[in-house]
């Protein structure tokens, strides 16, 4: 659960879970959106669990204009609704919290370019590095979203860059 909250990775559409495991936790319904990256922490961190993986894509994620996901703020208010509430729950996580708060910043402001909105995404990513972001695609995103390129254009070259990397 500590590398699944530092790193993220599992979608909803792809898991499976016994009522043995599953207990009486459930999602929380106050959140209106990354409640499943809060099950997920919930579930992995308890004992009655043993996870597995299959590494074989299971679902397709796709996401519309209009969805819950696409609301830019409150995806962002949601995440660190789940980062303070988590690594309050999980002693074990408080030393990740800076680290997950920064990272929540670097979502945001890839998500303000991606919606064309770069003076929000600068604003976001100099947050990100203030917050102790130690990712280089933070300081990349940074540079892209000060120039004058047509939207999406930034994220695709980010993500050219990212393929070569790898």
């Amino acid at each position: 659960y500590i590398d699944f909250f530092r790193y993220g990775g599992i979608p909803c559409a792809s898991v499976v879970v016994t009522r043995r495991c599953l207990g009486e936790k459930r999602f929380d319904e106050t959140l209106t959106a990354v409640e499943d990256r809060h099950m997920w922490i919930r579930l992995l961190a308890c004992e009655r669990c043993d996870p597995e993986r299959i590494t074989e894509p299971l679902a397709i994620y796709s996401q519309r204009d209009n969805s819950v996901s696409s609301d830019i703020n409150n995806m962002y208010h949601n995440e660190k609704q789940v980062i303070t509430d988590v690594t309050e729950t999980f002693d074990e996580l408080s030393e990740y919290r800076s680290e997950a708060f920064a990272r929540a910043d670097y979502k945001l402001g890839k998500r303000h370019l991606k919606a064309n909105q770069a003076t929000k995404a600068r604003q976001a990513l100099k947050k990100s590095i203030h917050a102790g972001a130690e990712d280089n695609r933070v300081y990349l995103l940074l540079i892209l979203a000060y120039l004058p390129l047509p939207p999406g254009r930034s994220l695709a070259i980010l993500e050219r860059i990212q393929a070569r990397i790898r």
